[in-house]
C-alpha cells in the first residue's frame, strides 16, 4: 500500500513539472535567440492596416512635433520606408513626413515606440544604425538653408542629428533642389571601421553616389550628367566590389569601392529598386513589372528570374539561401533554394513593403508604406515569413 502511494504521489509530481515546464517554454522571452521568441507565424502587424479583419490603426500625426511616446506602436506612423537595427530589441524605421521612430524591446509582444525628429519633415528613405549610439538616415531634406536631400548623424541613439552632407548645398546653381534624392545607404563596418555609400539622384534625374570611408565626411563617388536614372539601391559584398541599381533598368558596378564606376547591360528598362550582393561575383536585383535578376559576374551580365507575378518589387533581402522580395499590395514572395522556386507569405496588410530586414533565417522586420496616402504598417516575423 506504501509503495502504491509513493507511486502516485511520484507520478504526481512529474505531471506537475512538466506542465511547469511546458509553461515556462510557451512564455514570451526576450533573448539574443530568435527560436526563444514568440511564436508568430507569418508576419505579425505591429502597427498598421490590416485589411482582413478591416481594423485601422494607423491615424497619422502630421505635425511630427516633440517626443510621440506610443506603447505598443499600436498608432501614429506616417507609412515607413526603411527599418534597421542591432539586435532583438533595438530597431530605428524612417517613412513619410519625417517620421523617425526609435523603438525598444522589439522582440516582445508589445514594443514600445519613441518619437524624434532629425530635423526634417520630408520623406526618409534609409537608416542604418552600426550601434546603440551611432545611427544614420538618408533622406529629403525640408530645412529652408538646406532642402535637397541629406544624410542626417546621431551619436546619442538618435535623441540629436546634425547633418554631415547635404545635395542642395553640395550641388549649387540649381532652381529647384527639391527633387534630389538619398534612397539607399551601404555600409562595411568592422568594429568602428566604417565604409558607406548612399545612392540617389538630383531632379535632373542624374544618378549620384556619396561615399565615407570614416562615419563622418562625405564625397562624391559618382554623379554623371549624361546618363538618366536616379538609383534606388546600392548593395558592396565587401570594401572593394559594389553594385547600384535604378531607373530605366539603370546598373552601375565598381571593383575598387567606388572610385571608379562602370555602366552595364541589365537587359531590361523598368525601374530596379533594390539589390543585394551575395558574393564578389554575385548578386540579385529587384524592381517593377516583378522583375528579379541575377548576376554571377560581378554585375556584367543579368538573367531573369521569372517568378510569375508582375508586382512592383520595393523590397529584397537574402539570408543564406533565403530570398524575400516584396512590392505593392503588401505582397511577400520567399525563395529557400536561393531563387529556383518561390512561395507567397501573407503579411497581414495591403501596404506597400518597402524594406525587409532580416536579423537571421527567421527573425526579421518590414516597413511599409504609401507616398500619396500618408498611411503604412510595420511588421515583423519569428518564423522567417512561413
Amino acid at each position: 500500500m506504501k509503495k502504491k502511494c509513493k507511486f502516485v504521489f511520484f507520478t504526481g509530481l512529474c505531471c506537475i513539472l512538466s506542465f511547469f515546464l511546458y509553461s515556462c517554454a510557451k512564455s514570451p522571452v526576450a533573448s539574443s535567440d530568435p527560436a526563444s521568441a514568440v511564436t508568430v507565424n507569418g508576419w505579425e502587424v505591429v502597427t498598421g492596416t490590416k485589411y482582413d479583419s478591416g481594423e485601422t490603426v494607423v491615424n497619422p500625426d502630421f505635425s511630427n512635433t516633440g517626443n510621440r511616446i506610443t506603447p505598443g506602436l499600436g498608432y501614429g506612423i506616417a507609412g515607413e520606408f526603411d527599418v534597421n537595427f542591432i539586435d532583438l530589441n533595438s530597431a530605428w524605421t524612417v517613412g513619410n513626413l519625417g517620421d523617425v521612430l526609435i523603438i525598444r524591446n522589439a522582440i516582445s509582444a508589445s514594443p514600445a515606440g519613441k518619437f524624434v525628429s532629425c530635423g526634417s519633415s520630408g520623406r526618409l528613405q534609409s537608416v542604418f544604425a552600426l550601434n546603440s549610439s551611432r545611427i544614420w538616415i538618408a533622406g529629403r531634406d525640408t530645412n529652408a538653408g538646406r532642402l535637397g536631400s541629406s544624410v542626417f548623424y546621431s551619436s546619442d541613439g538618435g535623441e540629436t542629428w546634425t547633418v554631415q552632407g547635404n545635395t542642395a548645398l553640395t550641388y549649387t546653381g540649381r532652381s529647384i533642389t527639391t527633387n534630389d534624392r538619398f534612397n539607399m545607404f551601404c555600409f562595411i563596418t568592422s568594429g568602428e571601421n566604417i565604409n558607406g555609400w548612399v545612392a540617389g539622384g538630383l531632379g535632373d534625374n542624374s544618378p549620384v553616389i556619396w561615399k565615407t570611408s570614416d562615419g563622418a565626411t562625405w564625397t562624391e563617388s559618382f554623379h554623371s550628367g549624361t546618363i538618366s536614372g536616379v538609383l534606388g539601391g546600392i548593395s558592396f559584398y565587401d570594401t572593394s566590389n559594389g553594385i547600384a541599381v535604378g531607373e530605366n533598368g539603370l546598373i552601375l558596378v565598381t571593383a575598387n569601392g567606388g572610385t571608379t564606376w562602370a555602366q552595364k547591360s541589365s537587359g531590361v528598362v523598368t525601374t530596379l529598386y533594390k539589390v543585394k550582393m551575395t558574393a564578389a561575383d554575385t548578386a540579385f536585383a529587384a524592381g517593377a513589372n516583378g522583375v528579379i535578376l541575377k548576376t554571377t559576374n560581378g554585375g556584367s551580365s543579368w538573367t531573369a528570374i521569372d517568378i510569375g507575378v508582375s508586382t512592383w518589387l520595393y523590397a529584397l533581402e537574402i539570408s543564406g539561401k533565403n530570398i524575400w522580395v516584396g512590392g505593392d499590395g503588401g505582397k511577400i514572395y520567399f525563395s529557400g533554394d536561393s531563387g529556383s522556386t518561390w512561395t507567397t507569405q501573407d503579411s497581414h496588410t495591403n501596404q506597400p513593403i518597402n524594406s525587409i530586414r532580416m536579423f537571421s533565417g527567421t527573425y526579421g522586420w518590414a516597413a511599409c508604406g504609401a507616398t500619396a496616402a500618408y498611411s503604412g504598417a510595420l511588421l515583423r516575423t519569428t518564423t522567417g515569413g512561413n
